[in-house]
């Protein structure tokens, strides 16, 4: 409980973000070599972020796809890649393995490189946002109990209208480890009074 109500006292302490019609598609560590650890949900999630990226909807258009996967200097570099570093082999800067799935490269879409956890810590991802006048977010990708979790409570902390889209994420720690993130994001943003909602992609995006 005392952890609940501190973090949700983080909000009074950061400015938030003008609220704008304006939306973003976050694509989260969508990397050649992080997928192939991918069971659970591959075929479906893989589809549902596929559409986004590639939208040809009439009905609906976000105003700016970011594409943010690891992609690190690890030698002889300071925190915060070198921290990660320490504990997983992949996201390597200028490794094939590490570069987007190749459906998915959209030449529209812009790149922030990641650097933990959350797309936002040490990156350029918030003043991305703020210069296009992003107000939603809207999140894909993996892992639902690692990186995508991480990237949603440093989403709100900083103001963002949040959209999980369930049918856009998973986990290579399959259905339990997909579960326990859901259950932490529930837990933390059930009473967040809309600032963060989820939703699959059928609820906002028709084709035509």
């Amino acid at each position: 409980v005392e952890m609940l109500v501190g973090f949700l006292l983080l909000s009074i302490v950061h400015a938030s973000v003008p609220r704008t019609n304006r939306t973003a598609l976050l694509v989260i560590d969508m990397s050649i070599e992080q997928w192939e650890g991918i069971e659970y949900r591959r075929n479906e999630t893989l589809a549902t972020i596929k559409k986004l990226i590639w939208n040809n909807s009439t009905k609906f258009k976000f105003d700016i796809v970011v594409d943010s996967h690891l992609w690190m200097r690890c030698d002889g570099v300071p925190a915060p890649e070198s921290t990660l570093c320490a504990v997983t082999t992949v996201g390597r800067i200028h490794t094939e393995e590490a570069e987007l799935l190749p459906e998915l490269r959209n030449p529209k879409a812009v790149f922030v490189e990641k650097k933990q956890y959350s797309c936002f810590y040490g990156s350029t991802l918030d003043a991305t946002l703020r210069n296009f006048g992003i107000g939603t977010i809207f999140i894909v990708g993996i892992n639902t109990n690692y990186c995508v979790f991480a990237s949603v409570m440093d989403a709100w902390e900083r103001g963002y209208d949040v959209r999980v889209v369930l049918d856009g994420i998973t986990s290579c720690d399959g259905v339990a480890g997909h579960e326990a993130g859901l259950k932490m994001l529930h837990s933390f943003f059930d009473e967040t009074q809309g600032k963060v909602t989820f939703l699959n992609s059928t609820d906002f995006w028709q084709q035509g």
